[in-house]
């Protein structure tokens, strides 16, 4: 079964640097075999994270669009994170979106084991501060990101930046590989539910 990676813009703008690096990604993972899906945040209603946890609802009750994105996130194998940076920080739409997320991981490590990536665009290192962020976020939902799967552009027009896309792309569908033959959490831990049985 091919694998589904989604791609996730944080970006207000349409079609700028972050979108257009995000489509390059997910061009070379349709080459190479992967299915793919764009998921503009912009284009969504989501509203911000009320602070309360609840281990028994992953999908919280709100009037807005995050049921139907959090049902895509389930679905696939591996997620890119790309967003610029406010701020020194990600944008505000990516950061709606994590915050939402979080019912994922309460619930039951729903993410645990998908792959994913980072892509961040920002001056002043806020690109790499946006970068490391995502990236313990990341790591405490237990999801894995392979070699080569942080990419941080500080607008220096670095020659190199292209090609790590295109590892990116590449790696991701490594790892997708890998993590369908491993278990990351506790040794005999048993899950109460796994995300296809959600879904």
């Amino acid at each position: 079964m091919k694998p589904l990676i989604l791609g996730i813009n944080g970006s207000p703008n349409q079609n700028g640097r972050v979108e257009q690096y995000l489509k390059l990604v997910l061009k070379e993972i349709g080459i190479a075999g992967g299915t793919t899906r764009l998921l503009n945040l912009r284009k969504y209603k989501i509203l911000p994270h009320r602070g309360a946890l609840n281990a028994k609802s992953y999908l919280e009750k709100s009037q807005d669009d995050m049921a139907e994105l959090v049902k895509q996130i389930l679905r696939a194998d591996g997620v890119i994170f790309a967003t610029p940076t406010h701020w020194f920080h990600v944008s505000s739409l990516m950061k709606l979106f994590i915050d939402r997320l979080t019912s994922l991981e309460h619930y039951n490590f729903l993410l645990e084991g998908k792959t994913a990536g980072v892509i961040t665009y920002g001056p002043q290192g806020g690109a790499l501060n946006s970068a490391m962020n995502l990236l313990m976020i990341l790591n405490q939902w237990g999801m894995s990101v392979p070699p080569y799967g942080t990419l941080f552009d500080e607008g220096r027009q670095d020659k190199w930046f292209a090609r790590d896309l295109k590892l990116l792309a590449k790696n991701i569908l490594t790892q997708i590989k890998i993590s369908r033959q491993t278990n990351w959490g506790y040794k005999g831990a048993k899950y109460k539910y796994r995300p296809t049985e959600l879904i």
